[in-house]
């Protein structure tokens, strides 16, 4: 099977440069396989950060005073938002915001999905 899309010269190992380079049989290297691959390993991390996303959001607005306290942390960099948007490095810059990101990352590593 040839790698559709590929630049020329282009060495970087993936998941589909070891499966095509494996020993699996043809049949196992079909199109289809390797679509189902991609597709599962989408899946996994869309899951685990829609997880993230929405146990952190819960956690702050569970509480009024984190809530109220990122509001307040969060007035600086917000200013001129929907006109202006924060950048990246703006909002890595907010620590309580980052501290907020952390936590939530620490207690899912922690806890099973389902509390």
């Amino acid at each position: 099977m040839e790698l559709k899309g590929t630049l020329t010269g282009d060495t970087r190992d993936t998941l589909f440069r070891h499966l095509l380079n494996s020993d699996l049989p043809p049949s196992e290297l079909s199109e289809e396989r390797l679509s189902r691959e991609a597709q599962v390993l989408i899946g996994a991390g869309t899951m685990t950060t829609a997880g993230t996303l929405a146990f952190l959001c819960y956690y702050i607005l569970a509480d009024p005073a984190i809530k109220e306290r990122l509001t307040t942390d969060l007035t600086d960099v917000m200013t001129g938002y929907p006109d202006k948007k924060p950048t990246w490095a703006e909002l890595e810059k907010v620590e309580y915001l980052q501290a907020l990101i952390k936590e939530g990352l620490r207690y899912l590593i922690l806890s099973p999905p389902m509390l």
